[in-house]
C-alpha cells in the first residue's frame, strides 16, 4: 500500500454540492497517496436512466462472475450515482465511497458512507460520521478584514423565502460594519425580484458590490471564501455555510422561516449554533460578537479514513 497508486473512479449528477463532496475528497487524498483518476462518468438524473440502471445492475450480476480489480476507489454522492457505481464495482473492483445515506436497499452494499453527524445516523461500520460535507475550501488564517461576503439562497421546498425580511437583514449588516467592503452574490434559486433589490441597495451604498451568479467564474467562491475574515449566508444555504467554515472565516447566518420546523437544515444550524461554529443574525444583531474561526477539513479526514480501511481489507 505504502507505494501503490491509487486507482479511482469519479462519479458525477448534476448537483453542485456532490460534485465539490467527491472532487474535495479526491483532491485531499491526492495529497496524502499518489493517485490516478481512470474512469469519470458522469449521471443524468432521470427515472428512466434509473430503471435501466437497475436492469444493468441485475444483468450485470447473473452475467459477471467475478471483478478484474481494476479499480481501487470509486467515489460519487446522490443517489442516482449509486447503482451505476454497484455495476462498475462488480465489473472493476473498488471499494465505494459516498456522502450520503444511500436508500434501501444499496445502503448495505456501499463500502464507506460519510454522513453528518448531526443527522443521527445508524451505526453500522460503513457509516463513518463527519462534521457537514467535505468541500473543497481549505483553512487559511491571513484573511483580509476589510473584506466581507454575504452569499443570499432563494426559493426552495424547505422553507418560506421573503426577500424583503432578508433584504433588511442584510442592509443592517452592511450599515453597522461600514469599514468592511461587502461582496453580497446571489444563487441560482434567488428570484429575480431579490436580485434586482440588492442591485438597488448596492447602487446606494458605497461599501457594498452585487454579484449575480451565473456572472461569477467557476472558483469565485472559493477565493471569496480564502480572502473574506467575515462571511454571511442565508440558512437555506447548508453547503456554502460547512465551505465557509472550512477556509477558516467567522461565520453568521440569517435565518428564514421554515416549513417543518425540525427539518435537516435547521438541525444541522442547531449544532453547528450549539458548537460555536456560527453565529444567528439576532443574537449578532444583539452584542456585533462573531465566531472566531476553526481549523475544519472534512475533506481531510474522510480521506484518511478511506485509506485506513483499504489497508484493513488488504
Amino acid at each position: 500500500m505504502e507505494n501503490k497508486t491509487i486507482r479511482v473512479a469519479l462519479f458525477y449528477d448534476n448537483r453542485v454540492g456532490h460534485l465539490k463532496q467527491t472532487d474535495g475528497i479526491l483532491n485531499e487524498l491526492s495529497k496524502l497517496k499518489k493517485t490516478k483518476v481512470v474512469k469519470v462518468e458522469k449521471i443524468v438524473p432521470s427515472l428512466k436512466n434509473d430503471i435501466k440502471d437497475i436492469f444493468k445492475y441485475i444483468f450485470t450480476l447473473l452475467t459477471n462472475r467475478g471483478s478484474s480489480k481494476e479499480i481501487d476507489i470509486i467515489i460519487g454522492t446522490g443517489a442516482h450515482t449509486h447503482i451505476p457505481m454497484l455495476i462498475l464495482k462488480k465489473k472493476m473492483g473498488g471499494r465505494i465511497v459516498t456522502c450520503m445515506t444511500p436508500n434501501f436497499p444499496v445502503k448495505y452494499f456501499i463500502d464507506i458512507c460519510f454522513i453528518p453527524e448531526q443527522k443521527n445516523p445508524p451505526k453500522r461500520k460503513n457509516i463513518f460520521t463527519t462534521i457537514g460535507a467535505p468541500n473543497l475550501c481549505t483553512f487559511r488564517k491571513d484573511k483580509d478584514i476589510s473584506k466581507g461576503l454575504i452569499l443570499i439562497g432563494g426559493e426552495d421546498k424547505s422553507h418560506i423565502w421573503d426577500s424583503f425580511y432578508v433584504l433588511k437583514k442584510v442592509e443592517k449588516i452592511v450599515k453597522k460594519e461600514k469599514d468592511v467592503h461587502w461582496s453580497i452574490a446571489s444563487s441560482r434559486r434567488t428570484p429575480k425580484e431579490c436580485i434586482a433589490l440588492f442591485q438597488e441597495l448596492a447602487s446606494k451604498i458605497s461599501n457594498v458590490t452585487f454579484f449575480k451568479s451565473e456572472d461569477t467564474e467557476k472558483e469565485w467562491l472559493e477565493k471569496k471564501y480564502a480572502e473574506c475574515l467575515k462571511v454571511w449566508i442565508t440558512s437555506d444555504s447548508n453547503s456554502m455555510t460547512y465551505e465557509a467554515i472550512t477556509a477558516g472565516c467567522s461565520v453568521g447566518v440569517i435565518f428564514i422561516k421554515w416549513k417543518k420546523k425540525n427539518n435537516s437544515f435547521k438541525r444541522s444550524l442547531d449544532y453547528l449554533t450549539k458548537k460555536g461554529y456560527i453565529v444567528n443574525f439576532d443574537d449578532w444583531d444583539k452584542d456585533s460578537k462573531m465566531p472566531k474561526g476553526f481549523e475544519l477539513n472534512e475533506s481531510k479526514r474522510c480521506a484518511e479514513t478511506i485509506l485506513k480501511v483499504l489497508t484493513y481489507n488488504e
